[in-house]
């Protein structure tokens, strides 16, 4: 039989690194004020803005059953 691959001591380490991480991170959080129920700052309501339209090309285009124009800028 093989011997084991960590001993009760890394295992034991690694489990209060684990917590320990954890733990520094609700401190964090309760220091920040996100876990007292904080709300964020509203955003604004969106406002309406008008914006000219102005067409990319403005050339006269073929109709069905019409003759071709000569394009004139």
């Amino acid at each position: 039989m093989r011997a084991a691959a960590f001993s009760a001591g890394q295992i034991g380490a690694a489990a209060g690194l684990a917590f320990s991480i954890q733990a520094a991170l609700v401190v964090l959080l309760i220091i920040s004020g996100a876990a007292n129920g904080v709300a964020p700052k509203p955003e604004p309501p969106p406002r309406t803005m008008s914006i000219a339209v102005k067409p990319m090309l403005d050339l006269p285009l073929l109709k069905k059953g019409g003759k071709p124009r000569k394009n004139t800028p």
